[in-house]
């Protein structure tokens, strides 16, 4: 379900997702207007089938609002806040539909900034595990995934290892070998410092928990990033450069991804990605601004309407058709992709 269906660019991101045949999208607003903005973008929803949808004509509202309603209540919300949400906002109908299973995901946040849509899904779906964000900068040679660039302020060690973990895991899901590396000022001791200890202590705790993937720290970016300088570490246990950046900490690791997204050197970064199945996905259209050509994405795999787990973020440069065959395409002179990913597992 596309929470903002009348967008131009989640509309056309609804075709994209239909001709490339990876489910039914759903697009949530006035029908009369999706078909216009559609029209206007050259798109016939009565030849591939795509479904709209919007409060107005839906048959659940009174049952939603009820289930809801017994979610919330205990937290400040009456009875006719809630049918407020369920009437008047869609993110909170698309969470719904995704919550009570006449959906397998969603995608939301081109209108609204990142930490409103996510508040907004999260007051609708549980979560019972970690709630982690993983930045993804894709240009010219490299994928990199960052994190976590939302969710922990300072996190100690197990929560570095825990971070790592959850990071790795999407990267996989996304049909990536996770190289992973813990960043810092310092490369193995050099220069020593105060605040190496949470670092240290995360590479033990992966140690101690023997898991699959190749991680190394703690390490600076170009140690991380570039084979000349890692040459000088015969001993790391990264077969080639990372793909995966643990940053020390929440401010480290969304300046940084911010910053490679605005001035990235030539090289740098990656060029495509793969498909994650999601529960949500939410874009920063607050925060990062509107997608410019090809818009957003949203890949959506194997039914998690059970599962719960949550993919936070679209700001999208410079994409052709993404979803054709699982890949965002990027052309070497390409502007840098950004997206962002919030993830929790249960």
């Amino acid at each position: 379900v596309f929470a903002e269906g009348e967008e131009p660019a989640v509309i056309r991101a609804a075709w994209g997702f239909k001709q490339a045949d990876l489910g039914t999208p759903i697009l949530v607003g006035r029908e009369d207007l999706i078909r216009q903005n559609a029209a206007e973008a050259g798109l016939n929803f009565d030849e591939l089938g795509i479904e709209i949808t919007n409060a107005r004509v839906s048959d659940h509202n009174v049952e939603d609002t009820d289930w809801l309603y017994e979610k919330l209540q205990r937290r400040g919300y009456l009875r006719r806040d809630v049918a407020r949400m369920i009437n008047q906002d869609r993110n909170y109908f698309a969470a719904t539909l995704v919550a009570k299973g006449r959906a397998d995901a969603m995608v939301a946040g081109v209108t609204r900034n990142f930490n409103m849509a996510l508040k907004e899904v999260q007051r609708v779906l549980d979560v019972d595990d970690t709630l982690i964000g993983l930045s993804i900068l894709l240009a010219r040679g490299r994928t990199l995934f960052v994190a976590d660039t939302s969710i922990h302020e300072l996190p100690g060690a197990e929560e570095l290892a825990e971070i790592a973990i959850k990071a790795a895991d999407t990267v996989r899901r996304l049909g990536r070998n996770p190289r992973v590396a813990f960043l810092s000022y310092s490369t193995f001791g050099n220069p020593k410092g105060a605040f190496l200890d949470n670092i240290r202590d995360a590479v033990t705790e992966l140690d101690r928990r023997q898991v699959s993937f190749e991680y190394e720290g703690e390490m600076t970016p170009d140690a991380a990033l570039n084979p000349a300088v890692m040459a000088s570490y015969p001993f790391s246990r990264l077969s080639g450069p990372a793909n995966v950046l643990i940053m020390p900490g929440l401010q480290s690791a969304n300046l940084s991804a911010k910053l490679l997204r605005e001035e990235i050197v030539e090289g740098s970064l990656g060029a495509d990605a793969g498909v994650h199945h999601a529960a949500v996905r939410v874009g920063g259209g607050g925060e990062y601004g509107q997608p410019r050509d090809g818009g957003l994405y949203s890949p959506v795999g194997d039914d998690v309407r059970d599962a719960h787990q949550v993919h936070v973020g679209l700001g999208v440069d410079g994409v052709g058709d993404p979803l054709a065959d699982h890949s965002v395409p990027v052309d070497a002179d390409s502007d840098p992709v950004h997206l962002r990913l919030l993830s929790w597992c249960s």
